[in-house]
């Protein structure tokens, strides 16, 4: 039976839907069978594989979609959602890639609200906006040069969310740098924010079914 991958963040995992969320603010050991990711499947008829991982930089997202790639076939459909711009990562180890679980073995997170050491020096030092425009250019173009090289049509992306750092130069500068012939929704989760999940931080059910709804409306075709 042909299958439904997707890669992506939080977003994707489905960190504090009812079903994923352990404690107050931990995410599931499991991908949320209530996001936006299982409605699409389920209108595909499609069985889901949501590779998903809470925190992950566009970086990382790209390594994992890399580390399964050669398991999709072209009857299969992939929708790869993008994260935000400032995260990144350093990748140390190839070890386990294949296990789809909360955090990448082998990746160290960088993030700027993180209080750890690399972090600091790395968002005070090394971390520019410009680059991470630039990078997550690469990243997409990769990653579509990946699915055609595996014949993989039946793909959708989704363009990174914003936040009060993310620029409009930022955004029109990441669409003169992804390559003709991606095909990327311009809308996100974050546009369909209309509730909060158990967590107190994420975009709640309401807010995937509106994801789920927009992409099944504009781009179903593209991905039965």
């Amino acid at each position: 039976m042909a299958k439904l991958f997707a890669f992506g963040c939080s977003h994707t995992y489905g960190h504090g839907l009812p079903d994923c969320i352990e404690g107050k603010r931990a995410p599931g050991p499991n991908p949320s069978k209530l996001g936006w990711v299982s409605h699409i499947g389920e209108v595909l008829k499609k069985d889901v594989v949501n590779h998903g991982i809470c925190g992950a930089s566009n970086k990382e997202i790209l390594w994992n979609f890399i580390k399964h790639s050669e398991l999709i076939t072209p009857e299969d459909s992939v929708v790869i959602q993008w994260s935000y711009f400032e995260r990144n990562c350093l990748i140390r180890s190839h070890r386990n890639a294949l296990r789809p679980n909360i955090d990448s073995v082998g990746v160290i997170k960088l993030a700027p609200w993180s209080t750890d050491k690399i972090c600091k020096v790395y968002y005070k030092f090394l971390h520019s906006e410009i680059d991470d425009v630039y990078s997550t250019a690469l990243y997409v173009n990769h990653a579509n040069l990946l699915l055609n090289h595996y014949g993989i049509k039946k793909a959708l992306m989704i363009k990174p969310p914003g936040n009060k750092s993310t620029t409009a130069m930022m955004r029109k500068e990441l669409d003169e740098l992804i390559l003709p012939g991606v095909t990327i929704s311009e809308k996100n989760l974050m546009v369909f924010k209309v509730d909060i999940a158990l967590d107190g931080v994420h975009p709640g059910v309401k807010s995937n079914q509106g994801l789920a709804g927009s992409i099944i409306e504009n781009y179903q075709h593209i991905l039965k």
